[in-house]
């Protein structure tokens, strides 16, 4: 997990102003995670399984899979800032700067609101895993799964909230439909879960 400490850190740090909601969200959805793997872990080799320990297994190694992926897109959420604000500096004192800086601009904006998207569907699917586990998972291990799940949840509602804040700049119609869209069907599974849960 070393690699990816730079993203926990920068938000603790009082000089770094980059690294901001998106990237949290992301780390938090990784914590969620770490939780659900955790309590399937507790649960390999019991006597008492109601499923196989494959199942527990399979639990885990997807977890794994998004942890990582999580704490590697939170420093991707980091870097696409980075970017948006280096668009919005490009000069504009003639009519050919202001198209490149334009363009900067839709690009940096479009993988500024995908990065957060893509996050928020991996932290709905560990919110899905935690309601998988429930009932299934020791009662000792039933706060480190709460946890996860109030986590999971922080992290699902930050992530689309950072990229529907990004939303409005982004000017490319098709673009910014189709992620319009995909934000609707995110935040619909995550009323859904919530709901059921």
């Amino acid at each position: 997990m070393s690699e990816h400490i730079s993203a926990f850190m920068g938000l603790l740090d009082p000089d770094d102003n980059l690294t901001g909601g998106g990237a949290a969200s992301a780390i938090a959805g990784a914590l969620a995670g770490g939780l659900v793997a955790l309590v399937s872990r507790l649960k390999v080799g019991k006597t008492d399984l109601p499923e196989s320990d494959d199942f527990y297994r399979a639990v885990d190694r997807e977890m794994q899979e998004l942890i990582d992926q999580l704490l590697r897109a939170s420093e991707t959420d980091t870097r696409a800032y980075r970017a948006v604000l280096r668009a919005y500096r490009l000069p504009k004192n003639t009519a050919a700067r202001m198209r490149i800086r334009s363009q900067a601009i839709q690009d940096a904006m479009v993988e500024a609101t995908r990065v957060p998207l893509e996050n928020a569907a991996r932290c709905v699917r560990i919110l899905e895993r935690c309601k998988t586990l429930q009932g299934r998972s020791d009662t000792t291990a039933t706060a480190h799964l709460n946890c996860a799940w109030y986590l999971g949840q922080a992290a699902a509602s930050g992530c689309l909230t950072t990229a529907k804040a990004n939303l409005p700049a982004l000017k490319i119609p098709r673009r910014s439909a189709e992620m319009r869209r995909r934000a609707e069907r995110i935040a619909h599974q995550l009323r859904q879960l919530t709901n059921d849960h």
